[in-house]
């Protein structure tokens, strides 16, 4: 059922690109370029916002990249 369900989205997400990349006219093209050029992200992953953090209720920062967020968050 795992696979049907995946092959299922996956031709899904096909046919919705087709149907996108058909109906782009000039006024859209360089939206579609970017589309296509931009590096691909993870799609479905929780995205951690920017975590703040209280040293003793004086020091405030944050902590923004995804390496300092996961050291942070493993040192609880």
């Amino acid at each position: 059922m795992r696979h049907a369900y995946s092959t299922m989205i996956e031709i899904a997400k096909k046919q919705h690109w087709e149907s996108f990349l058909k109906s782009v006219d000039e006024s859209m093209v360089w939206m579609a370029h970017r589309y296509v050029s931009e590096d691909p992200t993870d799609g479905g992953r929780v995205h951690v916002p920017t975590l703040k953090v209280h040293w003793h209720n004086q020091l405030t920062w944050e902590v923004e990249s995804n390496a300092d967020k996961s050291t942070l968050l493993l040192s609880f």
